[in-house]
């Protein structure tokens, strides 16, 4: 959502921000790595209360929580800083690259709600967008493209390039008597795919899906679900593992081991690369 909100508000979007509840000390840490991965200029913690004092008592958001991690959130962010700080600089001297994933600002997502964390998930690389791609080397549509004027000449004009294109289920079935039969460039997400079955999608189904929109980018991924990609226009890259297990992960021919809850990247050099990993 940061990259799609830059292109909303240019300047006057100055970072992310992130808070403690409902989190463990990994989870509010990969808030912070999502934050510079989406290139954030800056991270704002929310909120101070809670992330120093082991009980709070206060109104509104805070009714309810049974327990508060905020002091473990603040210790495991400390030590993550250095390494944020490393990557958000990286981040910032590429570009990333991936399906543009559109999101009209109008569109409410019509049963595809949140669908756009499940398709990261997935290890399918997307670039949010809140414009029509028109010139973009491979996209992916939702509901949301609904917003959009005159949206089904748009999207059909679109597949009829031979572009990639990964649509939601939903939407699928809105165009398909227009498409005219099975278009050999149009990947279709799984029907029950959202933000609680994702994890459970079989890893032949992601690698299947995922396969043909990579080509657009000269890149091959094999991971199982529950991973996150994120490619440079350099050939740099980042793979979060987001599940509880290790995994070995398939880019391009080469194997990447990543533990549990980690992730690792490559930054590409002038005269070579790095690859380092956590944990």
């Amino acid at each position: 959502g940061m990259r799609w909100l830059e292109g909303l508000a240019g300047r006057k979007s100055g970072g992310g921000w992130y808070d403690w509840l409902q989190t463990t000390p990994q989870t509010f840490v990969e808030q912070g790595r999502q934050a510079v991965l989406a290139g954030a200029k800056e991270s704002m913690l929310c909120c101070y209360g809670g992330l120093i004092h082991d009980k709070v008592s206060m109104p509104c958001c805070y009714d309810g929580v049974k327990e508060n991690t905020g002091p473990e959130n603040t210790l495991a962010i400390r030590r993550a800083i250095p390494e944020l700080l490393k990557v958000s600089q990286e981040v910032q001297r590429r570009r990333a690259i991936g399906l543009a994933a559109y999101f009209n600002p109008a569109g409410s997502g019509r049963g595809d709600h949140a669908i756009f964390d499940s398709v990261g998930t997935l290890g399918i690389p997307l670039v949010p967008c809140h414009q029509f791609p028109q010139e973009a080397p491979a996209a992916f549509f939702s509901m949301h493209i609904l917003a959009e004027p005159d949206w089904r000449n748009k999207l059909l004009a679109f597949v009829a390039t031979g572009r990639p294109v990964l649509m939601t289920h939903t939407l699928s079935k809105a165009v398909s008597a227009d498409m005219g039969g099975n278009q050999v460039n149009v990947s279709v997400l799984p029907a029950d795919v959202n933000t609680k079955s994702v994890w459970s999608v079989p890893a032949h189904v992601a690698d299947g899906t995922r396969a043909p929109l990579l080509k657009a980018f000269a890149l091959s991924l094999e991971c199982p679900s529950g991973v996150a990609f994120y490619p440079f226009h350099d050939g740099s890259w980042v793979l979060e593992n987001f599940t509880n297990k290790p995994i070995v992960a398939r880019l391009n021919g080469q194997n990447v081991e990543i533990a549990a809850r980690e992730w690792r990247y490559l930054w590409q050099r002038s005269r070579g690369a790095e690859l380092t990993t956590l944990g």
